[in-house]
C-alpha cells in the first residue's frame, strides 16, 4: 500500500455455535515495509461475540450496548461533541472539550422516580481547558461540565446544585468576553483528582423528586479558544426509580441449535466473510472503538478498579431471546464509520510511511 491508501480487509471468522458465554476474539494485525521508518508494526484488536443486547432491562447506563437510548442536545450549532468510546472490555461516554464555542449535552431518556429516596451515581474523569488569562496571571478555567435536571420533559433545566451538592471544584472564567455559556457558574473544570483514572460521584436527592418523571443531562461547554481532552462518564446508576430505561449486554442465553448459512461470497470472492457490518448472522460481535484523539488521557485507559458495572441490572426477561440464540445481528461497534479495524490499520499504516528519497 502507498502512504494514505485505504484498503478493505476481509477476515473469515468461524464461531463455536455451542458456546454460551460472551467471548472475545483477538485479531492480531501485522504490517511490514522494509522502506519504512518502522519496518514492522503489530497490534491486537479484541472483538466480542456471542452475546445478547437486551433493551429496557437495567437502571444503569454502562455504555456497553450500541443501542443508545440517550439523545444529544445542542445550545447553538450542532457539533456532535458526545460519542461512545472504548474497547472490547469497556466503553464510556465521551464529551469533547472542543476548541471552539460550544454547548453540548448528553440527555437521558425519561426517568420515573419512585415515592422513596432517589439517588444517582456515576464515575467520571475530565480535563478541561484552563490556564492564565494574562501572562503571569493565576490559573482560570475556560471550559467545563455540569449536571442538570429537568422536571418538564427537557423544556427547562436546573443545575443539580438546586437539589444536592455536587461538589463542583471550580468556577468557569466569569468575564463578559468569555464566550462559554457557563461563565460564572460552578462546574467540573480543570483536571479531575484521580486523572487519568476515574473518580466516583454520588448524588442523593432524598424525596425532592419523588413521584416525578425527570430527565438528566451531562452538559459540556467551551469557549472559542483551545480545547482539551474533555469528559468521560461511565456506569450512570439511578437508585429509587420504577422503570428500567437502559439496555444490558448479557451472555447469549441459549445454545444456537439452527445456525444460519454463511453469506454468499462478494464479487466472486473466496467465500470469506466481510468483517464489516455483518460477520455472521448468528453471532453478535462488538469491536469496540479506540479512544481516539482527545480521549481523555492515555494513562488510565478505559478500565481502572472502578470499571466494573455499577450494578442494578436485574435478570433479563424470559422469552426475549431471538432465534434460539441464533438470531443476533452484528453490532456496529462504538460508532459510525469504517470501524475500529480501519482505525487501527490506518494508524499502523502511518507508522509504516516510507522514507523520503533524497
Amino acid at each position: 500500500m502507498e502512504p494514505f491508501d485505504v484498503a478493505r480487509v476481509t477476515i473469515g471468522i468461524k464461531a463455536d455455535k455451542t458456546r454460551l458465554s460472551r467471548t472475545e476474539i483477538p485479531i492480531r494485525i501485522a504490517l511490514a515495509n522494509d522502506a519504512a521508518f518502522s519496518k514492522a508494526v503489530t497490534t491486537t484488536v479484541g472483538i466480542n461475540y456471542n452475546y445478547d443486547d437486551v433493551p429496557d432491562s437495567s437502571v444503569t447506563e454502562n455504555a456497553e450496548s450500541s443501542n443508545n437510548v440517550w439523545t444529544f442536545a445542542h445550545g447553538g450549532r450542532p457539533l456532535e461533541a458526545w460519542t461512545r468510546r472504548g474497547d472490547s472490555t469497556n466503553h464510556a461516554w465521551h464529551g469533547a472539550d472542543l476548541g471552539t464555542a460550544s454547548d453540548e449535552s448528553f440527555v437521558s431518556p425519561p426517568i420515573n422516580v419512585g415515592d422513596g429516596d432517589f439517588a444517582i451515581s456515576f464515575r467520571h474523569r475530565y480535563q478541561f481547558e484552563s490556564g492564565a488569562a494574562v501572562p503571569g496571571g493565576p490559573e482560570v478555567f475556560f471550559d467545563g461540565g455540569v449536571f442538570e435536571v429537568s422536571e418538564d420533559g427537557g423544556t427547562t433545566w436546573k443545575d443539580v446544585s438546586t437539589y444536592t451538592d455536587p461538589n463542583y471544584p471550580q468556577t468557569i472564567y466569569p468575564v463578559e468576553d468569555n464566550s462559554n455559556v457557563l461563565r460564572g457558574r460552578k462546574a467540573w473544570a480543570g483536571i479531575s483528582p484521580a486523572y487519568p483514572n476515574f473518580d466516583y460521584v454520588s448524588l442523593s436527592f432524598g424525596k425532592a423528586l419523588a413521584g416525578k418523571t425527570i430527565k438528566v443531562r451531562f452538559r459540556v461547554a467551551s469557549d472559542e479558544s483551545a480545547g482539551a481532552p474533555g469528559w468521560d462518564v461511565d456506569n450512570i446508576t439511578f437508585g429509587g426509580i420504577t422503570n428500567l430505561p437502559f439496555p444490558t449486554i448479557v451472555d447469549d442465553r441459549r445454545a444456537c441449535t439452527t445456525a444460519p448459512p454463511p453469506p454468499p461470497p462478494r464479487d466472486g470472492g473466496s467465500g470469506a466473510t466481510d468483517a464489516g457490518p455483518r460477520a455472521d448472522a448468528g453471532v453478535r460481535t462488538d469491536a469496540g472503538g479506540g479512544p481516539g484523539a482527545g480521549g481523555g488521557g492515555g494513562g488510565g485507559g478505559w478500565n481502572d478498579p472502578g470499571a466494573a458495572d455499577a450494578g442494578g441490572n436485574p435478570s433479563t426477561p424470559s422469552g426475549s431471546d431471538d432465534g434460539g440464540g441464533c438470531g443476533c445481528v452484528t453490532s456496529p461497534g462504538a460508532g459510525a464509520g469504517s470501524g475500529p479495524l480501519a482505525f487501527v490499520l490506518g494508524g499502523l499504516a502511518m507508522l509504516l510511511r516510507r522514507r523520503r528519497r533524497g
